[in-house]
């Protein structure tokens, strides 16, 4: 896996919902949506079209200005931790040189 620092920070949500931000120290690339697509997670061109990274898989969603270095992330899910895990996860592997995923 790629060393990159994502920092988890719990943000009050409503409605029983949990809200994450990570911070991380490189840039959201817009290159991340095919490796996200290729693990099971759902994206939007609308969004992408906008300049905006879009995910969702099983009751989460994480979203954030790409070129950014921060995603807002939600879930509604009973397993937000096993989720937002796959999440960075995910990131890692994005970050991974090609041919190495």
């Amino acid at each position: 896996m790629t060393n990159i620092t994502i920092k988890r920070h719990m943000i009050r949500g409503c409605c029983g919902n949990k809200t994450f931000v990570l911070e991380m120290d490189v840039p959201i690339g817009r290159d991340w949506l095919a490796v996200f697509k290729s693990n099971g997670y759902q994206t939007s061109d609308i969004y992408t079209k906008s300049n905006i990274f879009y995910v969702c898989k099983g009751g989460l969603t994480a979203n954030g200005p790409l070129g950014g270095n921060k995603l807002q992330v939600r879930s509604s899910s009973a397993n937000a931790s096993v989720l937002l895990d796959h999440l960075e996860n995910t990131i890692r592997i994005a970050l991974m040189p090609k041919g190495n995923q």
